[in-house]
């Protein structure tokens, strides 16, 4: 490649940062539209200038499918989440933040549409990355808990949805958290739990 190739080559991928930079700004904005776009003009350059299989790519590819889900278009978002995570394999450690960031919003887009045995197997792989890179306490891996709890409960599983969202409580009470509608929010859910799992004994000696 000769020297002006490679400044050009450069220049663009300076110029795919600053649509993702772009991207970024918008979205917490909230313009979701917008953001999509500028992230979207983003990835066609990083394929063009660097592959599909580099993390930068990766990093497009996560963050479009991340939109298109709060956008709610959940099968675009779960395509573009799934080449997120097939890449970010290749091309990174297993044991990363981005990966269970990866893993657990794959499992947010399978649970969206009703696709429940995928959606916990991502929850999963996230919940065994944070829970050694946190721990059980920390609020990136109680939110995995809560996608596992929820994910249970929509399988009818009430005893294994009961187990997680008392590990949530636990770890809301142990950090000492101060919100009383998001814990009685977390009670109500055990108590439906429990209400469940009677029922479903009820019917089973009936």
């Amino acid at each position: 490649m000769c020297i002006r190739d490679r400044q050009a080559g450069e220049q663009n991928e300076k110029i795919g940062d600053i649509l993702h930079n772009i991207a970024f700004v918008e979205s917490q904005l909230g313009n979701l539209d917008s953001s999509l776009k500028a992230y979207s003009e983003s990835l066609k350059i990083r394929v063009q200038i660097l592959g599909e299989e580099h993390e930068k790519t990766a990093d497009s590819f996560y963050n479009i499918g991340w939109t298109l889900l709060q956008l709610k278009q959940y099968e675009q978002a779960l395509e573009y989440l799934q080449r997120c995570r097939q890449i970010r394999m290749k091309v990174m450690n297993q044991d990363t933040e981005k990966m269970s960031d990866t893993f657990q919003y794959l499992g947010w887009a399978y649970y969206q549409l009703k696709m429940y045995e995928l959606a916990l197997q991502n929850f999963q792989e996230a919940q065994s990355i944070r829970e050694k890179m946190f721990g059980f306490l920390h609020q990136k891996t109680v939110y995995v808990y809560q996608g596992v709890a929820q994910t249970f409960f929509m399988m009818q599983n009430y005893t294994n949805a009961k187990e997680f969202y008392m590990k949530i409580l636990h770890a809301y009470k142990t950090v000492g958290l101060n919100d009383p509608i998001l814990i009685s929010k977390v009670e109500d859910s055990i108590i439906k739990c429990s209400n469940e799992e009677a029922r479903q004994k009820k019917m089973q000696t009936a």
